[in-house]
Parts: C-alpha cells; sequence; structure tokens
C-alpha cells in the first residue's frame, strides 16, 4: 500500500529528505544489475461467527474498506486459515487479521496489536506465512502522517496459537522518519527460519533473516532497486527474493543468504492496461515447488488479447529459466496474480479478469462499468491450465457509487493439501456504498 500516488513522485521527494542515520540503515550497498542467464498480544473480536457453504465464498462485511490482502493456510492443519487486509473502519488504515480454526465454518478477527503503543497510528501492507510447525507471522509496515517525525516500521507479529492473539516484534524502524519502509513480504525456508524482504526509500531492497521465531534479525543485506520483493526459500539453504524493476528481477543465495548471486531479468513485466479505475501494477509472485523447482507469475500486456498470466519456470534453483508459458488467454485483462504451490506439486495462479459490461441491475441507468472477477487457474503435474472463476457474483468498480480508489496493489492465494485458499477484495453487485470488503473461499481442484 504505497503512501504517494507514483514512484516517480516519492522519489522525488525523498532527494529533500536528510542523510539516513547510520543506526537506521545497515548492511552493504546493492550489487549492480547484471544481464539475465542465458536461457529463455490479545486478539480484537468485531465479528460473530459467519456461517459457511463449502464450495462459496464469504463476504466479510465491515465498515470501510478492507482491501490488499494475504493469506497463509497452517501446513499441519489445513483447518487453521490465517488471512490479512488493511482496514481503514478504525479511522485510518489499520493491519487487520482474520483467523478460522474450522475450516472456514467461523472466523474471528482483529487488529494486530501493539503498533499503537510503539507510536506507529497507522499501519497495512499484510503478509502472512506458517512455519512447518503451525506458528504463524504477519508481517506490515507501521507508519504515521506527518506527525511523530512521520516514524515508520516494518513489523513481524508471531502467533502461538494459530492466530487468535499475537506478540509484535520491529525488524526495521526510523525513528527520524529519514527513511521509509514499505511493501515487506515474509517468506518461510523449511527449518523454520523466517525471510523477510522490503523496499526502503532510500536504499532499495533489503533482505534479513530470523533464526529464532522473529525475536532477532540479521543484517540488512542490500539486492537491487526496485519495488514489491517476496522471498522464498528452497529445502538446502537456497534463499531467492523476485521483484519488479523494469522487467520482473530475481537474485539467489545458495549458502543460507551468507554469499548472493547478481539479478537476473527473468520477465518481461511490461505496462499493461486495465479498464479500470482503480490502481493497478505488474508485480511478480513467486512458488517453490516440493521438488525444489521454483515458479514465478506476472502479468504481461499482449497487443491482442490484452493484458495475460504469464508464468516462467527453472529447475535447477535458479541459475536458467524456461521461456515464458501463457497462462491465461482471454479476452479483456487478466493482471494482480498471485501464486502458491500444493505439496503435491499443483500450481494456483489467482488473478483479476475484467472486462467492460453494461450495467443491467439495480440501481439501473448507470451506464458501462469494470466488471470484475476473481478465478484462479490451476495446473496438475503434467496436465493443462485449467481456470476456475472463484467469486460467483462479479464486482462492478467505478460508477454510480461503485468502489473506485484502492483496492490494494496484491490479493492472496494460500495453498495446502485441502486445496488453494484465495483472499481478495470485494466490490460486489448491490454494495453501490464505495466500499470494499474482504472475501475468502477454498477451491479444491
Amino acid at each position: 500500500m504505497a503512501r504517494l500516488p507514483a514512484l516517480a513522485v516519492l522519489l522525488a521527494l525523498l532527494t529533500l529528505l536528510p542523510a539516513v542515520p547510520a543506526s537506521e540503515l545497515s548492511g552493504p550497498p546493492s550489487d549492480a544489475l547484471v544481464p539475465p542467464a542465458p536461457a529463455t498480544q490479545v486478539a480484537i473480536p468485531s465479528l460473530p461467527p459467519l456461517p459457511y457453504t463449502p464450495g462459496d465464498e464469504h463476504v466479510f462485511a465491515l465498515p470501510g474498506n478492507q482491501d490488499e490482502t494475504s493469506i497463509a493456510v497452517n501446513p499441519a492443519n489445513p483447518q487453521d486459515i490465517v488471512a490479512g487486509a488493511n482496514d481503514n473502519s478504525p479511522g485510518d488504515y489499520h493491519a487487520r487479521f482474520y483467523t478460522s480454526l474450522d475450516g472456514g465454518a467461523t472466523w474471528t478477527d482483529g487488529i494486530i496489536p501493539s503498533l499503537d503503543s510503539n507510536g506507529y497510528l497507522a499501519s497495512g501492507d499484510p503478509a502472512i506465512v506458517f512455519a512447518p510447525d503451525g506458528t504463524a507471522y504477519y508481517a506490515g509496515i507501521g507508519f504515521n502522517r506527518g506527525t511523530n517525525n512521520n516514524k515508520n516500521c516494518v513489523f513481524v507479529a508471531r502467533s502461538d496459537d494459530g492466530g487468535l492473539t499475537w506478540l509484535t516484534f520491529f525488524p526495521s524502524q526510523s525513528p527520524s522518519g529519514a527513511m521509509f519502509n514499505d511493501k515487506p513480504y515474509i517468506g518461510m525456508a523449511p527449518d523454520g527460519t523466517l525471510l523477510l524482504s522490503w523496499t526502503l526509500f532510500p536504499g532499495g531492497i533489503g533482505f534479513v533473516q530470523s533464526h529464532d521465531r522473529g525475536a532477532t534479525w540479521s543484517p540488512r543485506v542490500g539486492l537491487g532497486g526496485g519495488q514489491f520483493s517476496q522471498p522464498a526459500a528452497g529445502a538446502d539453504g537456497e534463499r531467492y527474493v523476485v521483484w519488479a524493476s523494469g522487467g520482473v528481477q530475481v537474485r539467489r543465495s545458495l549458502d543460507g543468504g551468507a554469499t548472493w548471486l547478481p539479478a537476473q531479468v527473468i520477465g518481461d513485466a511490461n505496462g499493461i492496461s486495465v479498464p479500470v479505475p482503480f490502481r493497478y501494477n505488474n508485480y511478480p509472485s513467486i512458488a517453490v515447488l516440493a521438488d525444489g523447482s521454483l515458479a514465478v507469475a506476472f502479468a504481461h500486456q499482449d497487443s491482442v488479447t490484452g493484458a495475460d498470466i504469464h508464468l516462467v519456470r527453472s529447475a535447477d534453483h535458479g541459475a536458467t529459466w524456461s521461456a515464458p508459458e501463457v497462462v491465461t488467454d482471454s479476452p479483456g485483462a487478466q493482471f494482480m496474480p498471485w501464486l502458491a504451490a500444493m505439496p503435491d506439486g499443483t500450481l494456483g495462479v489467482f488473478y483479476a479478469d475484467v472486462t467492460l459490461t453494461p450495467l443491467t441491475v439495480n440501481p439501473p441507468g448507470l451506464g458501462a462499468v469494470s466488471q470484475l472477477l476473481w478465478s484462479i487457474s490451476i495446473q496438475r503435474p503434467g496436465d493443462a491450465w485449467n481456470a476456475v472463476v472463484v467469486s460467483d457474483v462479479p464486482s462492478f468498480a467505478g460508477a454510480g457509487g461503485a468502489p473506485a480508489g484502492f483496492w490494494g496493489d496484491y490479493q492472496g492465494l494460500g495453498a495446502s493439501a485441502a486445496g488453494f485458499d484465495a483472499f481478495w477484495a470485494d466490490g460486489r453487485n448491490g454494495r453501490f456504498d464505495g466500499n470494499i470488503d474482504s472475501a475468502w473461499a477454498r477451491v479444491a481442484p
């Protein structure tokens, strides 16, 4: 959830900031880009238990906007689901969590604690992961708008009870506001090591790790310039970070993050054109499959069919990458992908699917609006991609009070032996009040 209208404006404003104190920015400088490899503590319940019909979506109807969603499923117990969203119903944005311990039949939600008490009056950019032992982690940013010296941070909250209560840590803080922490995402190594990457302005993409469940963190390593990074790990100490900067870039470490190989450009995430009135992006998403192979999804503008989802793969720990394969090739625009892999190697790509459609429901006479569906394309090992519409009711954006503005810069997809859990921003037919809700569904391929 970027805080300024455009990255270019933000970079220009940063030239006016004072020098960053050494205590607030550590680690080696970012390495230069090189050409790619030669290959194509108490939960705050605010909702009663909610009904869920298996196979249907569930919409969380809260006041205000809930957008920019993330979700993870406990690998030790797929009945345990934790999701997160930006939520402005308390006033300014706050990091909200949603937890189900019974596979989505009932839910508890609340605001991540300890941020206000540490001087952060707003929060957001949720990112959620589970450890192999069932510990849940929720990362995000805390910040202030023009108060407290614009103090800001990256936080990581830990839950030892499946996502009901949380203890919060702060891997990166800027008390003076001289740097801005943005767009963190959290990952997990098979041995339980926490991975965290984010963007520092100034400073570029940063990466740290925790071997003690978030209590302490390694020194920051600078990986390069860009935005929206996502970390991942292999079983033999590999570390991967993918991000957007002119194209899809990835850096990798084969020794647990001690040293890093040069950056590679692995995809052409060109500027996409989507007929929606809200901000959208073209960020990549990475997944590590059980056999150690890698997949990265991103949107690509096609001159014939519009924006499509592309995917590249690597079978050699990121040394070489395949030519892009087209996951979606439908009329209209498919964009904002999120990628996840089931334990058996089944891949799922969750994305927004938009067409311009005349509005024919009440209230009438609103003319053409953007009709938004949320879909997932699923590929079992050795099979073709199969698209499934997840949202059984479309969202409308941009007319007669239908939500416009900010829907978030990403949506969420989790995977487990039970299938794929999708979590997205929903502005469905009939809600012409400008509000966006979070919605969830489980898809069993």
